[in-house]
């Protein structure tokens, strides 16, 4: 396809009545997919850009995830409470390897000792041990993760009007039984 600018693609993203997350897209008719979570729903989206000759690279996916009231109010609340958390996390972390220098330097107390000392593992005061200076490590997000803070949370239904309105069968409660395997006696063995 030709060279195209960044296009912005609204991703309205529900859950079905199954448990599946379903995914339609407005500026897209016609274009839907869904996932059994969201991590799966998400992998399915470059998919169906391609199918749609849109080229995933050049289309900006804002995802917009109806969730009731009170939900969207929990998880907005956790995010927040998150990014105060890693930047607790980042002081900590500062304070704890000018502690391990300090007892490096001063008592000459090696990796084990500073360990039972500060109450952490061996291996994670020689990972702040050997820290380059600067901003220390947190848990970091993965890409799709970081796509995650640009999501919309709505606590609007979700309503695409170029999205057939199908039923869905329902899912099969059966559960498949295995047979557990059956020693074969040959004659004149004794079974016990």
């Amino acid at each position: 396809m030709a060279t195209q600018a960044l296009k912005k693609v609204t991703a309205l993203i529900r859950r079905d009545s199954d448990g599946s997350w379903l995914v339609s897209f407005p500026q897209v008719p016609g274009a839907h997919t869904y996932g059994r979570s969201l991590s799966q729903l998400r992998r399915r989206i470059p998919e169906v850009m391609r199918l749609w000759e849109l080229d995933p690279e050049r289309v900006e996916i804002v995802e917009s995830i109806y969730l009731p009231p009170t939900l969207k109010a929990a998880v907005e609340r956790a995010w927040a409470s998150r990014d105060e958390l890693n930047g607790h996390v980042i002081e900590v972390q500062r304070d704890l390897k000018a502690i391990i220098d300090r007892l490096e330097q001063k008592l000459r107390l090696g990796v084990r000792d500073t360990s039972e000392l500060l109450g952490l593992s061996f291996q994670r005061v020689h990972q702040l041990r050997n820290e380059r200076t600067g901003k220390p490590s947190i848990a970091r997000r993965s890409a799709a993760k970081q796509r995650q803070l640009t999501m919309i949370l709505t606590s609007t239904p979700v309503d695409d009007p170029g999205r057939p309105r199908t039923k869905t069968a329902p899912r099969s409660t059966k559960s498949i039984r295995r047979r557990s395997p059956r020693t074969r006696l040959d004659k004149g063995q004794n079974p016990s």
